[in-house]
């Protein structure tokens, strides 16, 4: 359902209080900080600065510049949750339907380190989320190296920021 759809506008929008991300990157990636919320795209809604503040101002700006266009374009808009209340969805419990090899190799990768099927399991599938993460992070950053520079000041539209 678009904003149109639910009643609400940009106004509406703008002023909810998304969770934010503050990064600082390394001195490979540049230095500085990079900002982000998660909830409405880490490729769309991230901005860079030299401090903490400039990140998180550059964030606000594009922000307050994607709404109203998003908005306008149709797009549907998730409202914010807390990670508590994200998290409290789950139980916890997981099941899985795998190959026999693959349960096989798995078995024998945690009896070959000493701990459980579980355990490896988990442990792979955090390891897993953290390279996709990686990846992603780095294709952005590789994106943005592609791009011409804006003109100062200029923020970039929806259209050409979204990936």
């Amino acid at each position: 359902m678009s904003a149109t759809q639910t009643g609400r506008d940009a106004d509406y929008y703008l002023n909810l209080r998304y969770p934010v991300t503050l990064r600082e990157l390394a001195p490979e990636e540049g230095g500085g900080y990079v900002a982000a919320i998660p909830q409405l795209g880490v490729r769309t809604f991230v901005a860079v600065g030299e401090t903490p503040g400039e990140a998180l101002e550059a964030l606000d700006a594009l922000r307050r510049h994607l709404i109203p266009e998003l908005l306008a374009e149709g797009v549907e808009l998730p409202e914010p949750q807390d990670e508590r209340h994200a998290i409290e969805q789950y139980s916890g419990n997981l099941v899985l339907r795998i190959p026999r090899g693959l349960h096989a190799r798995l078995a024998e990768e945690a009896k070959r380190n000493g701990c459980s099927l579980n355990k490896l399991a988990t442990q792979l599938l955090a390891e897993g989320l953290e390279r996709a993460r990686v990846t992603e992070e780095l294709h952005r950053v590789l994106a943005g190296l592609a791009q011409p520079a804006l003109p100062a000041g200029e923020l970039p539209t929806a259209r050409s920021h979204r990936r």
